[in-house]
């Protein structure tokens, strides 16, 4: 009788630890996903204007808006990167 109340106890101590852990991760999840999305200055981008030296158009489009996220960034320097490589393969065939 005692050891199945000690199970009973055991295993609710078990279903709660696991909701607070699954809690605390979406929490997580959604605090970096705010922080990632956040706008935010252009001086906390140190490399923008040496980042972006090929590309002034885009820096001009960013210095126009004035902020700039996380992913942002991340995704220009993705599509800038695809570029330079497009324009490599095409000078190694022509």
């Amino acid at each position: 009788m005692l050891s199945s109340q000690l199970s009973e106890i055991l295993a609710s101590h078990i279903n709660l630890s696991l909701s607070v852990l699954l809690a605390l991760s979406i929490c997580l999840l959604l605090i970096y996903h705010k922080e990632y999305n956040k706008q935010r200055e252009l001086s906390e981008f140190h490399n923008l204007d040496k980042d972006f030296k090929l590309f002034q158009n885009d820096l001009r489009s960013i210095k126009n808006k004035g902020t700039l996220s996380r992913r942002e960034y991340v995704q220009y320097l993705n599509k800038h990167l695809a570029e330079i490589e497009t324009e490599i393969q095409r000078r190694k065939v022509g």
